[in-house]
C-alpha cells in the first residue's frame, strides 16, 4: 500500500483511479484482475509484461502532474520488469478475491504491497 494508504485507508488509492479512468467492473472493454490472471498464470509472458509496464508507465507519467497530486510510489531503484512481473503474478495469485477489481488498480497494489513507503 502507499505510505498515504496507512494513514487514510483506500482514498488515494480510489483517487488515483479516477484520475487514471481505471473502471469498475460494470464498464465493459477494460482489464479485470481474472483476465490479466488468465495471460500471466502460465508463459508467454508477453501479453502479461505488456500490460504490468503500461499500468506501470502510465501511474509514473500521471504521478508528475502537479494537478493529479498522486500517492508515490516506493519501487526500489533498479527494479526490473522481470521483479515488476513476479511481484503482480504473486499478487494476483495471492489474492483471487480482489481480481474482479480493475488490472491497473491490482498493478499498482502489487507494488505497494512489495514495496510500502517509509512512514513519516
Amino acid at each position: 500500500m502507499w505510505c498515504a494508504l496507512v494513514l487514510m485507508g483506500r482514498r488515494p488509492l480510489l483517487a488515483a483511479a479516477f484520475v487514471l479512468g481505471i473502471h469498475t467492473p460494470a464498464i465493459a472493454g477494460w482489464i479485470l484482475g481474472n483476465d490479466l490472471w488468465s495471460v500471466c498464470k502460465t508463459p508467454p509472458f508477453d501479453e502479461c509484461m505488456a500490460y504490468i509496464l503500461g499500468a506501470f508507465d502510465t501511474y509514473q507519467a500521471a504521478a508528475v502532474v502537479p494537478t493529479a497530486n498522486l500517492p508515490s510510489l516506493c519501487e526500489p531503484k533498479g527494479l526490473t520488469s522481470y521483479h515488476l512481473r513476479d511481484i503482480v503474478i504473486k499478487h494476483l495469485k495471492d489474492n483471487p478475491k480482489e481480481r474482479h477489481l480493475g488490472g491497473p488498480l491490482l498493478v499498482l497494489d502489487a507494488i505497494n504491497e512489495a514495496y510500502p513507503c517509509p512512514k513519516e
